[in-house]
């Protein structure tokens, strides 16, 4: 009679397993005693006659936060009770469905537990129609073994000493999901047996009917370093152990980030592949944290170039007329938060970050006081334009001469991407026009370019703007009184005569 497998028979890397992936649990003495009884039965059809092939049924998780398994359906769910993400694919038992005050739940498949169907009037979870598509064609007549399998019976499957129904069992039961080596397939007249790579027995794989076991991925744990970008919108959460259910480490990395990954890890069986990162960022200590290139049909991480963000002191101005939001990382993807950038408005941001997105350039600035990234440049599209410091407004009172031949129309904002205002607000020539603002940046310094940090760094290649002074005409818009880089688009110029600015006012 054969012996019982030990945990580290079972998986190739027991320290990563987690209560849910153990496929043996312990049995009691008249759990043994049941079993045993078993051996003198004749036909194996007889020996799986009490398993039962409950329907079940695939959902996707639609709540942004996730869920969280009861085992009570009319208690609340401990702190340490497993959770599933947003877009998960779940498998429940068909036709579980248990109405409360709460809402709807469901009986999970294998004994899991309860999870809301609907809580209130808020739908938790999304029937997925096309299960076939989350499954992947995985063959095992086109391979050689030694292969992996996993059971899929809903009540498991006893080892058997030899590949033949009238064989007795070893009293070693592989619970459904259990995942396992085989060094070879036999077939006996209508069964298929496969043989334990650990010599301990056989394992039912066919009948006539129906199929136990399915082909499923080897384990891999590779070494090596790879740069991946984030690029699911709410970002990443970074795990303890490479599992969707092991406990999160507390850090999140957001949508866009780059990051170096040192291992990559997948469990047999698993369809997830988990990469490992260096969380403690030390290069003497190997701290790890996993986080998940994909979960079922998600792509949550895209391998990428090694591009992390440009640390420095920038000035950014928004030369877009409509607002800019602020995303929560510097990606397309990236969620926004609750704040905005108004159009032709200043601000500082201390690190920038460009790299390329589907063929297109996409520049993404951070926002020095912490509030998120604001999208710089896509493709030939720019939002921002980078100046070479913040810039002087003053309340200065000015009188300005039109020296345009014909009339000038002014900006709605300081700087020449902004739109033009209205008709109805042009500017005479030979005119004069009270302006009351003024804002000005300096031509270059070295000081200015000690003080925030240019070097190579392009945005579109567009020149850095400095040396220029627009002022403010009221109730009509901005006018450029002097510009270094563009001079042929200055057409005002300032009078200086006392009695003009008298005759100026006079008139106004």
């Amino acid at each position: 009679m054969g012996q019982r497998e030990t945990r580290s028979q079972r998986d190739p890397n027991p320290e990563t397993l987690s209560p849910a992936d153990d496929s043996t649990d312990n049995f009691s003495q008249r759990d043994i005693d049941s079993m045993s009884s078993q051996r003198n039965l004749t036909n194996i059809s007889s020996a799986f006659s009490m398993v039962s092939l409950r329907p079940w049924v695939l959902y996707r998780i639609v709540h942004r936060g996730g869920i969280r398994v009861r085992k009570d359906p009319n208690k609340e769910a401990d702190e340490d009770s497993p959770t599933y993400d947003y877009l998960e694919v779940i498998k429940a038992e068909a036709n579980s469905e248990l109405m409360n005050e709460e809402g709807v739940l469901i009986k999970l498949f294998g004994s899991e537990g309860w999870a809301f169907k609907q809580y209130g009037k808020r739908l938790i979870l999304e029937k997925v129609e096309n299960a076939d598509s989350l499954n992947q064609d995985l063959s095992d007549e086109s391979e050689e073994f030694p292969l992996w399998f996993k059971v899929n019976c809903p009540d498991g499957l006893l080892v058997q000493e030899d590949p033949d129904p009238d064989s007795p069992s070893s009293l070693v039961l592989f619970l459904n999901g259990k995942v396992f080596e085989a060094s070879e397939k036999i077939t006996r007249s209508a069964h298929s047996f496969l043989k334990l790579a650990s010599n301990e027995g056989y394992v039912l794989f066919e009948s006539l009917d129906n199929k136990f076991c399915e082909i499923c991925h080897p384990p891999s744990n590779e070494i090596g370093e790879w740069w991946v970008q984030v690029l699911y919108a709410g970002g990443v959460r970074v795990r303890l152990a490479p599992r969707l259910h092991a406990p999160l480490s507390g850090l999140q990395i957001e949508c866009g980030m780059v990051f170096k990954a040192i291992r990559k890890f997948i469990k047999a069986g698993a369809e997830d592949c988990f990469l490992g990162l260096n969380i403690s960022q030390s290069p003497d200590e190997e701290v790890l944290g996993w986080v998940p290139i994909a979960t079922r049909d998600v792509q949550v991480l895209g391998y990428c170039e090694k591009n992390l963000p440009k640390e420095g002191n920038f000035v950014f101005q928004a030369i877009d007329p409509e607002v800019i939001a602020v995303q929560s990382g510097p990606h397309l993807n990236a969620t926004n938060t609750a704040f905005e950038i108004s159009p032709y408005s200043v601000f500082k941001a201390d690190q920038v970050m460009v790299y390329n997105c589907d063929s297109a350039k996409v520049a993404y600035a951070h926002l020095e006081d912490k509030r998120g990234w604001v999208k710089c440049s896509e493709g030939s599209k720019n939002y921002l334009s980078l100046l070479r410091s913040f810039p002087n407004v003053i309340p200065k009172e000015r009188c300005l001469r039109i020296d345009r031949e014909d009339e000038l129309i002014p900006h709605l904002g300081p700087c020449f991407e902004s739109p033009l205002a209205s008709q109805e607000e042009k500017l005479e020539k030979d005119e004069i026009y009270v302006s009351t603002v003024e804002w000005k940046i300096p031509a270059k310094t070295r000081e200015s370019d000690a003080i925030y940090n240019f070097e190579d760094y392009e945005m579109n290649d567009l020149s850095i703007v400095d040396d220029i002074c627009w002022a403010y005409i009221d109730e009509k818009g901005w006018v450029c009184l002097h510009s270094g880089q563009f001079p042929d688009k200055v057409a005002v110029s300032e009078v200086e005569s006392d009695e003009s600015l008298k005759e100026c006012e006079i008139t106004l």
